[in-house]
C-alpha cells in the first residue's frame, strides 16, 4: 500500500512536517481518510492469506471483520 510506505519510509519529509499534513496538503484529503485507507489495506492483506475467502469488496466490510481479525486471527475470520 504506496500511503502506508510514504508514511513508514517518510518520503513526506521532503515537502511537509508531517504525514498529517502531507494528506492533507498534497492528497486534499483529512488525516483519517489516510489511515482508514491504511486499515482497509492490511485487512485486505490479510484476508488474502486464506485461499478459500473472496476478496474483500467494500470498505464497510473491512471495518466489520476488523475487529475479529484482531482478536481471533484469520482463520476464524
Amino acid at each position: 500500500m504506496i500511503l502506508r510506505h510514504i508514511r513508514d519510509a517518510g518520503l513526506y519529509k521532503a515537502k511537509h512536517a508531517t504525514f498529517d499534513s502531507y494528506v492533507e496538503q498534497a492528497l486534499g484529503y483529512q488525516r483519517t481518510w489516510a489511515y482508514q485507507r491504511i486499515d482497509l489495506a492490511d485487512t485486505v492483506q490479510q484476508m488474502s492469506a486464506i485461499a478459500d475467502i473472496p476478496q474483500i469488496a467494500k470498505e464497510s466490510q473491512a471495518r466489520a471483520i476488523k475487529p475479529v481479525l484482531r482478536d481471533h486471527g484469520p482463520e476464524v475470520a
